[in-house]
């Protein structure tokens, strides 16, 4: 939701100056696409993290996007524009754009304990990534 694609924005724009940085609606991200972004552009913007509550340690877990993540080139609406690549609708959708690095494990309760999901880091040495 907003609430935290909003937190998102502000993390990454906190150089105003940077080309387009005031230009991502909040309330419809997806489409904020734009022809005019160079690779140089998009590498100027701050990263991201997300901390989630716990890992399975019991510390918290911080899943990292990089500026290219959240950029995406040939998007469906816009073939030859960056599209800001982070969703917003009633819910919150990152989705490949998190996924580039790392693993998903979905736990649906069979075994008794809670539904859950679990992050892992992919090792880029060995598996590659997109």
């Amino acid at each position: 939701p907003e609430k935290v694609l909003q937190p998102m924005l502000e993390e990454m724009c906190k150089d105003k100056s940077l080309k387009h940085c005031g230009d991502i609606d909040p309330k419809n991200s997806s489409f904020s696409c734009f022809d005019d972004l160079t690779e140089a552009d998009i590498a100027a913007y701050s990263p991201v993290e997300f901390v989630l509550p716990l890992d399975m340690n019991g510390a918290p877990f911080k899943l990292a996007l990089q500026p290219q993540d959240l950029w995406l080139k040939g998007s469906p609406v816009a073939p030859e524009k960056y599209c800001f690549g982070v969703g917003n609708a009633p819910f919150f959708i990152i989705g490949d754009t998190l996924m580039r690095h790392y693993y998903n494990v979905y736990d649906y309760g069979y075994s008794g304990k809670k539904q859950r999901i679990g992050w892992g880091y992919v090792n880029l040495d060995r598996c590659g990534h997109l």
